[in-house]
């Protein structure tokens, strides 16, 4: 049994035999085009499988359980090598998935996936999310937004709130500096119109450390001005302790 499939047998995930072929399948192409662009920093096919499969379907755990088979629109921003959008529509096919890459090179691999069986609900948009968030055809369109380690928290969350529907949910995978400063993210969270619901911690297998995912909800409309113009939120992160504006 390969890593990544006891991996998410240790977390409790259920695969059909032909969503692990896709699985795999995604896997092969993924291996495939990191020779040529850097789509993933891992080298190593057993550890891109952990983190681009077993680490994707974890968020499985911090949805309510009945989203599982729902009609869902999901975002991943910033998806790079389709981590954790792609495995999500894999496990969940009922999901149409957009992946939100900005660039072009990572944006073409993305779109090659959807000619595997079973992805063609899967949709890639080449833009940048503070552009595309601004987009009517996109903003507060989802009900679930997935962004892994794009950027510190505090730019994740403007980059991310407003693609989200009122009610609508963010789920973080972050590093452990970001996560550190949950605390300081109550000015922030308030102008953005989103809170903070659940701080999940889990370990993929026996050998690998903790991880941590952060659970926001959309409680009310993006303010117009957010995101902010592309580059500024990551030039300029939000501060804690500014008022919500007017």
């Amino acid at each position: 049994m390969s890593g990544w499939q006891a991996a998410i047998e240790r977390i409790g995930v259920t695969l059909s035999e032909q969503q692990r072929l896709r699985c795999e399948l995604y896997l092969d192409e993924l291996l495939r085009w990191n020779q040529r662009i850097n789509l993933v920093g891992f080298r190593d096919p057993q550890q891109v499988g952990i983190e681009a499969i077993a680490d994707s379907l974890a968020i499985l755990h911090v949805i309510p359980h009945g989203w599982r088979t729902k009609r869902l629109a999901v975002i991943d921003v910033g998806s790079g090598g389709g981590i954790p959008g792609v495995a999500l529509q894999i496990a969940c096919p009922s999901w149409e998935v957009t992946l939100v890459e900005a660039s072009q090179k990572k944006a073409t691999f993305l779109s090659s996936l959807t000619r595997i069986d079973g992805l063609n609900r899967l949709n890639v948009v080449c833009r940048r999310a503070e552009s595309l968030a601004h987009d009517t055809g996109y903003r507060e369109q989802f009900d679930l937004a997935v962004c892994r380690a794009v950027a510190p928290l505090p730019v994740a969350l403007e980059l991310v709130s407003a693609f989200l529907k009122v009610g609508g949910k963010f789920i973080a995978q972050q590093g452990t500096e970001s996560l550190k400063r949950l605390s300081q993210l109550t000015g922030i969270v308030n102008q953005l119109a989103v809170r903070l619901v659940q701080r999940h911690q889990y370990q993929l297998l026996p050998t690998t450390a903790e991880r941590t995912m952060v659970l926001f909800e959309k409680s009310d409309h993006t303010p117009s001005r957010f995101p902010r113009p592309p580059g500024v939120p990551q030039k300029r992160p939000l501060h804690p302790d500014a008022p919500p504006p007017r």
